[in-house]
């Protein structure tokens, strides 16, 4: 039981860390595609 307890424990940290890590890199990608735009919208 201490096993499994502990395995679950594990996967669950993995699948909170990957949630994280998927939020923020569509974070960095929504800023990223705005800077974009403000960039070409000057540039014009």
């Amino acid at each position: 039981m201490g096993l499994n307890k502990s395995i679950s424990a594990e996967r669950y940290a993995c699948y909170k860390i990957q949630q994280l890590y998927a939020m923020e890199v569509l974070k960095n990608f929504e800023n990223c595609h705005f800077q974009r735009k403000l960039w070409i919208e000057k540039a014009l």
